[in-house]
């Protein structure tokens, strides 16, 4: 059984890529802020020099999934040296440690297509320039510079939206179901949102983590590749959708200043061609007729409906 370490297991994405990994057959362990530590999971903070050296020894990973991370883009303007501090910060200190105690495990660094910030043409390829307009995207930017001083074989993830069952309220997609779910049940009486004209690449997190696994096993050190269904889903459809799915009048939904964003980009879509050729990857699950539905639940059974 190959030992495979996530960091950010606590996190979204986290619990769906240990059930990706488990049923292929890996031993995983994980790290993550906030919680107590088991013979599993260790409660570490990322950029905790000491526990995650710790951590490392007692795990001796063979691949290691490097999630954690400030994931904001909206609260990095708010937190920009915050965002620094974790994404770049934590991946020095992981790659420092690996180093240091001469480990050689196949790393996947998940950075994001927000690197690309308002790209010229769509699709967006992996070599198109890096021209981050928030501070979370230079933060990636910055963190992928990294990869070149690495002593272990890194593979790069750029990941583009993504969401399913679990993901928090304070993204696009999973709020606007939050908040139908508890329109339906009485419980809010309108649906807040931001700019529903943005266009965004939209994958579901289980295709995603899928996606990850081969990626440490296929793909080569030192690339890049896309994590991306190259669909795009304007933001008013997915909630036209959301609507139509629960039979709620859009008469209820209203723009909320506050949500709209400073520099937000209008349009995001990647160029799998990449990850489908080397890796033999692309979608399997269906952004509308599948992951919105699964979304729709899991917010109905937290509501108890």
């Amino acid at each position: 059984m190959r030992r495979a370490l996530i960091t950010g297991i606590n996190g979204f994405v986290g619990p769906h890529l240990r059930r990706e990994l488990n049923h292929h057959g890996y031993d995983v362990f994980g790290i993550g802020k906030g919680f107590e530590s088991n013979d599993r999971d260790f409660g570490v903070d990322i950029t905790d020099r000491r526990s995650l050296r710790q951590v490392c020894v007692q795990v001796k990973p063979d691949v290691i999934f490097h999630l954690a991370g400030f994931s904001s883009v909206a609260k990095s303007w708010e937190m920009p040296d915050e965002a620094e501090r974790v994404n770049v910060g934590g991946t020095v200190m992981l790659l420092d440690t690996v180093s240091d105690l001469r480990l050689k495990p196949r790393l996947l660094l998940v950075s994001s297509a927000d690197v690309y910030g308002r790209p010229p043409e769509l699709p967006i390829p992996e070599n198109a320039k890096l021209a981050p307009v928030s501070p979370y995207g230079r933060s990636r930017v910055n963190q992928e510079k990294l990869v070149s001083t690495a002593h272990c074989p890194v593979i790069v993830a750029r990941s583009f939206n993504h969401t399913g069952p679990g993901q928090t309220p304070t993204f696009a997609v999973p709020s606007y179901v939050y908040q139908a779910v508890r329109v339906t049940n009485g419980r809010q009486t309108r649906i807040s949102v931001g700019d529903l004209s943005v266009v965004r690449d939209l994958c579901d997190v289980r295709d995603i983590v899928r996606a990850y696994r081969l990626l440490v096993e296929k793909g080569r050190p030192g690339e890049v590749y896309n994590v991306c269904s190259g669909l795009g889903f304007e933001l008013r459809t997915v909630l036209q959708s959301i609507l139509a799915l629960l039979k709620i009048d859009d008469r209820v939904v209203v723009a909320d200043p506050k949500l709209y964003r400073r520099t937000d980009i209008p349009a995001l879509i990647g160029d799998p061609r990449k990850i489908k050729a080397e890796i033999g990857w692309q979608t399997a699950i269906s952004f509308l007729d599948k992951t919105l539905p699964d979304i729709i639940h899991y917010w109905q059974y937290q509501e108890g409906l």
